[in-house]
């Protein structure tokens, strides 16, 4: 049975990607809740008033 080793390392396309993904989502999510605070409409009434 092969030992099992600890040198994975990811790939930094993969890496780069998953981190503009996070960051673009918290981004959204804080942008979400800004206009909640100014407009009174919660999150999701606002995604439902953009989509009809």
């Amino acid at each position: 049975m092969p030992e099992a080793t600890d040198n994975f390392s990811p790939d930094s396309t993969k890496v780069f990607s998953e981190k503009l993904n996070g960051r673009v989502a918290m981004l959204g999510l804080a942008i979400g809740l800004a206009t909640e605070a100014l407009t009174g409409r919660g999150i999701i009434d606002q995604v439902f008033g953009i989509f009809g």
